[in-house]
C-alpha cells in the first residue's frame, strides 16, 4: 500500500494581501475587543424574569333578543383570535394605569441609595458614570427646552418600566410576560405584580 505524501501548502501567494495589511487587521481586531470590553462597563447589567400566563376561553350563555347581538359594521363580531388576545394583553401591560399601580405597590419611584463597592477605580468609575448621566440629562433638557423641567419621579418610573416590559405570544393560549430590571431581587417581584394586575384587569373587563 502506497503511503500518501504529507500535505504541503505551496500557494503562499494567496495570503499576500493579508500580509500586506497585517497591521491594519491587528489594529482593527484589538480596537474591536477594547470597544466590546468598554461597552460591558458602560451599560448596566439587567436581569430578566418571566411569568407564564395561560388564557382560558370561557363559554358564557346569555339570554337576549336576536336583534341585540353585538355587531361590527353591520355584521356579527368574529370570535376572539390569539393575536387579538395577545395584543390586548400587550396594550394592558403597556398602559399607564397598570404600570402606575405596579410602581405604587413596589415603590419603584423611591430614590435609590447609591452604594459603591469594589476597588477604588471601580467606585470612581461608577460615581463618574452616575454624575455624567445626571448632569448630561440636565444639560440636554436645558438645550431642548431652554430650562430644566421638574421631573415627576412616578412618571419617570412608569416610563422606565414601560421600556422593560414585553408580552410574548406564540399564537396559543400561553403567553409570557417578560420584565427587565437591574436589581435581581426586584425583577421577580415586578413580574409577579404586573401579571397579577393584568389578570385582575382582564377579569374586571370580562365581568
Amino acid at each position: 500500500m502506497r503511503e500518501l505524501p504529507p500535505f504541503v501548502f505551496t500557494h503562499w501567494e494567496y495570503l499576500s494581501p493579508m500580509r500586506q495589511h497585517a497591521s491594519f487587521i491587528v489594529v482593527f481586531v484589538l480596537s474591536a475587543m477594547l470597544c466590546a470590553l468598554a461597552l460591558t462597563y458602560i451599560y448596566s447589567e439587567k436581569y430578566e424574569a418571566t411569568v407564564t400566563l395561560v388564557f382560558t376561553p370561557g363559554e358564557v350563555t346569555r339570554l337576549q333578543n336576536r336583534g341585540n347581538d353585538s355587531q361590527a359594521l353591520g355584521a356579527p363580531t368574529p370570535h376572539t383570535e390569539f393575536k387579538v388576545v395577545g395584543k390586548t394583553l400587550e396594550n394592558l401591560a403597556q398602559s399607564e394605569g397598570v404600570l402606575r399601580e405596579v410602581v405604587r405597590r413596589l415603590d419603584l419611584d423611591a430614590p435609590e441609595d447609591k452604594i459603591y463597592e469594589g476597588p477604588w477605580y471601580i467606585r470612581y468609575y461608577e460615581m463618574f458614570k452616575d454624575y455624567a448621566k445626571e448632569y448630561g440629562g440636565q444639560a440636554w433638557a436645558f438645550l431642548k427646552y431652554g430650562r430644566i423641567p421638574d421631573e415627576d419621579p412616578t412618571a419617570e418610573a412608569v416610563k422606565t418600566l414601560a421600556k422593560d416590559v414585553e408580552v410574548v405570544s406564540e399564537d396559543s393560549y400561553v403567553f409570557k410576560v417578560k420584565v427587565l430590571d437591574k436589581h435581581p431581587q426586584r425583577v421577580a417581584a415586578i413580574a409577579d405584580t404586573l401579571t397579577a394586575e393584568l389578570v385582575n384587569r382582564a377579569n374586571e373587563t370580562n365581568r
